[in-house]
């Protein structure tokens, strides 16, 4: 399959455009930080603030998502990819799973080795984390929160956006792309998240479910939270 550029028209680009506006633009510059600072100004810990800031995240970067890439286009949620996927998919995404999990170590120790640090902008935050309650809180945000609402807007919205128009390896390349971007200034991860992002985006692809790369992108996260803890 080749690129077909007469499939992308200029409503697709301007409407596009708009999205990577607010999710690398003002995402970073008034929720990231401004609304932190906010946050942290009326009296709230580090950690808290952060939870916050990635609820807000999430609301309006899948909120976003929809009226730019999914309603425009009356696309339904089953093809966004809310749908289930066959049972005898299960071995297979625990398979993914490890193979993320290896990646995501490799990459890792390959990207601290090449320079980048140890620790990133999450580390202090994490410090913080000292109760069975905080536990609990990072456990839902990392394990079930982030993974879900990026599945939904990375692979679901941007990637099936991404997908009807051009073929399959650009558009997971761009999507992996966006989705290791979006976790700057953590250097020492963008390595991992271009990894993950592309095989996240390959689970999707051959499951067609949003519900398929979830658990395999939450799975990842939990692993990765058990070393940290």
């Amino acid at each position: 399959m080749h690129f077909k550029m007469n499939q992308v028209k200029s409503k697709d680009i301007l409407l596009f455009s708009l999205l990577m506006i607010l999710t690398f633009i003002f995402v970073p510059i008034m929720v990231k930080d401004k609304l932190n600072q906010l946050l942290i100004h009326f009296g709230l810990s580090a950690f808290v603030a952060s939870v916050y800031v990635g609820l807000c995240i999430a609301i309006i970067l899948v909120v976003g998502g929809y009226f730019l890439l999914v309603k425009p286009y009356h696309t339904t949620w089953s093809e966004v990819g809310f749908k289930s996927f066959s049972i005898k998919k299960v071995p297979w995404l625990l398979l993914m799973t490890i193979i993320c999990f290896g990646a995501s170590v490799l990459s890792y120790i390959i990207s601290v080795y090449l320079g980048a640090p140890e620790s990133n902008t999450k580390t202090p935050i994490l410090q913080e984390v000292d109760t069975w309650y905080s536990y609990f809180v990072v456990f839902i945000m990392a394990v079930i929160v982030s993974p879900l609402y990026e599945e939904i807007f990375y692979r679901g919205m941007i990637y099936g956006f991404l997908r009807k128009r051009i073929n399959r390896t650009i558009s997971l390349s761009i999507n992996a792309v966006l989705f290791s971007i979006a976790h700057w200034p953590n250097w020492n991860i963008l390595l991992l998240n271009l990894i993950n992002g592309l095989l996240f985006g390959y689970v999707y692809e051959k499951t067609n479910s949003v519900y398929a790369s979830f658990i395999v992108h939450g799975l990842i996260n939990l692993c990765v939270l058990l070393v940290a803890v």
